[in-house]
């Protein structure tokens, strides 16, 4: 990875993880200080623990997140302390849930 050194040490975060390929990659290759993957369906989540199990990255915290509900409570987060890196690839949203609820934009200014 071409900035692997921009994660070393580092508490990360991947939004909507999905398979979790890229924090899977993340924690192997980029010695970060620690990775939470996080996505919001439950068969999702379900794969994710899966493949980072069959992954030997036991490390790796599996967290849901629904961008709404967070920016609904306000500044409190489930993830912890705030993340030094926060990572996205091939994030998928719903517009209208993203124009009127304003949960990521919530999410990215409050982590």
């Amino acid at each position: 990875m071409a900035n692997s050194s921009a994660i070393d040490s580092k508490v990360v975060v991947e939004l909507g993880s999905g398979a979790g390929l890229v924090g899977l990659i993340c924690y192997k290759k980029c010695n970060p200080k620690s990775v939470i993957v996080t996505d919001f369906h439950p068969k999702v989540l379900e794969t994710l623990q899966t493949n980072v199990q069959m992954n030997s990255a036991a490390e790796i915290q599996v967290s849901s997140l629904d961008w709404v509900e967070f920016a609904q409570q306000g500044s409190s987060n489930k993830l912890g302390p705030p993340p030094d890196v926060v990572l996205a690839s091939g994030t998928h949203f719903h517009l209208i849930l993203f124009l009127h609820s304003g949960g990521l934009h919530h999410l990215l200014t409050t982590v």
